[in-house]
């Protein structure tokens, strides 16, 4: 018998040298698009960081800049800050053209002013300034870094509240055709025809008034208390006066960890002093007759003896706040004359009397209050509430 036998036979076939071609055409594409990918994913969270980086330094910087805008040192202070915090790695680099004081007011910040109250910092990296984010993957598509920019504005803001502007903790007697109102200074000077009617007077005590005297505001005394007029006195329309619902407390100043002391002031006559910004202690203070007092910058005086005040006071910008008062240890308080004072006084364990026919523009807080005359009393809206001062806030 015969095997038939089969045999097979294997073919092969080569690739066409196409599709080879097509295939490694097809890689370098996608290979490209991986990369853009990856510089997008990579290169984009650097980028991100580093701008978040750059706002918080720019918001630390205009913060602390803020508090220099009263004694010219809001540059260099920006400068310094911004040293103390890393961008991207490096600490951030400003000039004084990325540094601008200025005016915040109804949302809008203007350079300059006579009084400002904000600062506006500009911070950049930058590929012109040579110190702009390097991108890794970027460079491979021809972007090799990226500008960043910020920009914030820090404002000293006064509180919600405006008041109380006048203060007598155990009580408060006023007499004469005293007149107590409002403006703020921050928008423009006072005039009787653009008052206000805020300037409210507190007591944990009995509230008297008498005469002609009449308040533009509201009027607490203190629980169990009374509140007594006479004559034409009394609170205008539509202030109310009530009963304190919490009494009013405040804590007596203390002197600063930095001051000038000057021991005893007694001027009289036609001699003068001339205090710039900064802080001073006087064991007591006097200015009587034709002496005057000029007040250049930010400047608070700390008093732990007595305060009189009769002759002039010359204050900055006839700004209340530039000119603040501040009793350490009770000493009686005595303000005088026919002149206008613009002060800030803070002296919650004194006795404090205001007589003549002078005008006051600011703000006064005393153990008691007790006044006469014909003067009139303007309580500083921009002053705040309270003895606190005012709130640094990012506006921008």
């Amino acid at each position: 018998m015969t095997r038939a036998i089969k045999t097979t036979r294997t073919i092969y076939h080569r690739p066409r040298p196409r599709a080879v071609g097509s295939v490694l055409l097809y890689s370098i594409v996608m290979m490209v698009v991986l990369t853009a990918f990856v510089s997008f994913a990579v290169d984009y969270g650097r980028v991100q960081l580093a701008k978040t980086e750059l706002q918080a330094a720019a918001d630390a910087a205009a913060r602390y800049a803020v508090t220099g805008v009263s004694d010219d040192t809001a540059v260099a202070k920006a400068i310094a800050s911004a040293a103390e915090n890393r961008v991207d790695g490096s600490p951030l680099v400003l000039v004084s053209s990325d540094v601008t004081p200025g005016t915040y007011l109804a949302g809008v910040f203007t350079p300059g002013g006579a009084s400002p109250n904000s600062v506006k910092i500009t911070a950049h990296r930058t590929a012109g300034e040579g110190n702009a984010i390097p991108l890794l993957f970027g460079a491979m598509l021809g972007q090799r870094t990226c500008d960043i920019h910020a920009v914030s504005v820090a404002a000293i803001t006064p509180p919600a509240s405006k008041g109380p502007g006048f203060v007598g903790l155990d009580s408060i007697d006023i007499s004469g055709n005293g007149r107590f109102d409002s403006y703020d200074a921050s928008v423009g000077p006072y005039s009787s025809t653009t008052r206000r009617a805020n300037a409210d007077l507190a007591s944990n005590g009995d509230v008297s008034l008498s005469g002609n005297a009449t308040v533009y505001g509201d009027l607490y005394y203190g629980t169990g208390k009374t509140y007594t007029h006479g004559g034409n006195s009394g609170v205008v329309y539509p202030g109310t006066s009530q009963a304190l619902s919490t009494p009013v407390s405040y804590t007596a100043p203390a002197l600063p960890e930095s001051y000038t002391s000057m021991g005893d002031l007694h001027g009289s006559g036609n001699g003068a002093i001339t205090l710039t910004s900064g802080n001073y202690y006087f064991t007591n203070f006097e200015a009587a007759g034709n002496f005057t007092v000029n007040v250049v910058g930010q400047v608070n005086v700390y008093v732990s003896g007595t305060l009189n005040l009769s002759g002039n006071v010359n204050t900055d910008s006839n700004r209340p706040g530039n000119f603040k008062i501040k009793m350490t240890d009770g000493g009686n308080v005595k303000l005088s004359g026919n002149g206008a004072l613009y002060a800030d006084i803070d002296a919650p364990e004194s006795a404090v009397t205001v007589s003549g026919n002078g005008e006051i523009y600011g703000r006064v807080l005393g153990k008691s209050l007790r006044v006469t005359g014909n003067g009139g009393m303007h309580f500083d809206e921009s002053l705040g509430s309270g003895m606190t001062g005012k709130s640094i806030t990012i506006v921008k």
